[in-house]
């Protein structure tokens, strides 16, 4: 069982808020270049163990990703177990919205510019990709139209705003692992640049500005942390108790 643990606090509200507002705008800027950068950003002639990297790099976005590393906080930080509804929910919440998004804006995503060889037929402009008709808007359930925002960028970035809070020496390493994975997104032509950004955006004002503050979700989080914690201190309590006895 690992040593006992301070106190985790999250990152202030206006941190997390900022961040997101501040993506928010970057992927108004980032649109205009979404086509130019899914050209750039072509792999096919890239080494193939650097293709592979990123390819695999989905795993962290993913729900079996997220499986095992609960499966790990259970099994090697037992002391920290009480914080995986938290974590869950970091990553539930973002997901779900951005999930809800797409269903009532289309845009098609860079895989629909495809051909079945695989040849890409680019637009000449982001204009194209968004939809050319009102009716398109409603109850969108297309796979290919389900490109805005990303669900996979908001995930991951809850995940690692989750596993930051749980681990705060991590931080640095959550962080790139959720850049190369939402790079991933825009590198295999599942989303253009915009589409992500934002998704990192929901992340962060909903993981960060809701789950991980002492209000709503995040103050059930702490009732739920502080049950567990109670819980600890009677098990370390009856094992010292067991000692005495046996030293006796």
């Amino acid at each position: 069982m690992d040593n006992p643990q301070p106190k985790l606090t999250p990152r202030p509200f206006w941190q997390h808020i900022s961040i997101g507002v501040g993506l928010l705008l970057v992927a108004t800027g980032v649109a205009n270049f979404d086509v130019a950068i899914i050209k750039a950003a072509d792999p096919a002639e890239w080494p193939g163990d650097l293709r592979r990297m990123f390819k695999l790099s989905e795993l962290f976005a993913h729900g079996f990703g997220i499986l095992l590393i609960v499966l790990g906080i259970w099994h090697l930080t037992p002391r920290r177990r009480k914080y995986i509804p938290r974590l869950l929910a970091c990553v539930v919440f973002p997901s779900i919205t951005a999930h809800m998004i797409k269903l009532v804006v289309a845009r098609r995503r860079p895989t629909s510019f495809l051909d079945q060889h695989m040849v890409p037929n680019w637009p000449d402009s982001s204009t194209a990709t968004w939809p050319a008709s009102e009716a398109e808007f409603a109850w969108n359930v297309q796979y290919a139209s389900h490109s805005f925002p990303s669900a996979h960028a908001a995930l991951v970035c809850g995940l690692a705003i989750g596993l930051s809070f749980i681990f705060p020496r991590g931080r640095t390493l959550f962080a790139s692992m959720a850049v190369i994975a939402m790079m991933q997104r825009v590198i295999f032509f599942a989303h253009w640049p915009s589409d992500v950004v934002v998704g990192a955006s929901l992340g962060f004002l909903i993981a960060g500005g809701l789950v991980q503050q002492g209000w709503g979700i995040g103050w059930l989080c702490a009732k739920l942390e502080s049950r567990g914690e109670n819980r600890l201190k009677v098990v370390s309590f009856e094992e010292e108790q067991l000692s005495v006895r046996k030293a006796a």
